[in-house]
């Protein structure tokens, strides 16, 4: 019994990570800052409440600094 226990908590895990990844918002990818600072990339969610609005979240900036917003007008351009 206790194999089994174990088993559940295990897949519970699993799902709930999984689950996690895949409900993300846009991922910004890896960026070396002005001062040559590499920095990972990163999962922004996949919304925020803003007031009584949930907002899509985006992942802005430019090729040397990069960030999670709400305005997909700021959204990051690769050509950068």
């Amino acid at each position: 019994m206790p194999l089994s226990l174990l088993n559940v908590i295990y897949c519970t895990v699993f799902l709930k990570t999984f689950l996690f990844t895949i409900s993300g918002g846009e991922f910004c990818e890896g960026y070396t800052n002005e001062e040559g600072v590499y920095h990972s990339g990163f999962q922004c969610p996949l919304s925020w409440e803003d007031g009584s609005e949930t907002e899509e979240v985006y992942c802005c900036g430019t090729a040397t600094l990069k960030f999670c917003c709400d305005e997909p007008t700021n959204g990051f351009d690769s050509k950068e």
